[in-house]
């Protein structure tokens, strides 16, 4: 039985290819769209094998626990998961976070869900950049809502960064540093033309209009020090 790794590393050898410029292309894309839980309770063993089954066949997620919600711009789920024989021979983690919009403010923000999925499962595979390993990401046909399951960091012992804290120098050195990497890999690529595989990426223009929905976004995130400092603009 393979482990979580390898099976993760076999699916970028089994489909890797040529890109229109002939670059290398190891990655694997798989679209997983599924009914998807629109509050924290519809998070559940069951959903969780249906979703793991696109990339892990045979896994079943026989107990799931939530073990903290943290709420903000997105929900973030952190679950306590027990697998079948399969999931404990592939090794997967105990713990997953499960993150979507399952809040009153979400549907206004489902734009915002569907590009962060949407990283994870069409533009990660294609790049080397060190981020969250991804176990499932995919929308609702049907709906607004989009998932993404990802590894809980705090196994790794990350510090998360707050909007509230400032960053110290080699923290902002190492950041710009990291986006000049992943932006380096696709610099000038035809993959961003019509028909391209990241055709769907554009310009993040931001009307005037919208204004309101950038403060609710920023309220969100920071509380109620940038709600009295939004008052003036509205």
């Amino acid at each position: 039985m393979l482990r979580l790794d390898d099976a993760l590393r076999d699916d970028a050898h089994a489909s890797s290819h040529l890109n229109r410029q002939g670059e290398i292309l190891s990655a694997f894309a798989v679209i997983c769209d599924m009914a998807l839980p629109v509050t924290v309770e519809d998070v559940t063993a069951q959903w969780l094998t249906s979703a793991l089954a696109f990339r892990f066949p045979g896994v079943e997620v026989t107990s799931c626990s939530h073990v903290a919600v943290l709420p903000g711009t997105s929900t973030k789920v952190r679950v306590e998961l027990e697998y079948n024989e399969v999931g404990r021979e592939m090794a997967l983690p105990s713990r997953m976070i499960v993150k979507g919009g399952f809040q009153n403010h979400s549907e206004s923000m489902k734009n915002m869900y569907r590009n962060e999925m949407r990283f994870y499962r069409d533009v990660l595979p294609f790049i080397n950049m060190n981020a969250p390993k991804c176990f499932y990401a995919g929308a609702d046909p049907d709906h607004w809502q989009s998932v993404v399951v990802m590894e809980d960091l705090e196994q790794r012992a990350a510090r998360f960064c707050r909007a509230q804290r400032p960053q110290s120098y080699e923290e902002v050195e190492r950041r710009l540093s990291a986006m000049a990497c992943y932006h380096a890999q696709t610099w000038n690529s035809s993959e961003f033309k019509t028909g391209g595989r990241f055709d769907w990426v554009g310009e993040r223009a931001f009307p005037t209009g919208r204004w309101n929905i950038r403060i609710a976004i920023s309220n969100l995130m920071c509380g109620p020090t940038t709600s009295r400092c939004h008052e003036g603009l509205l």
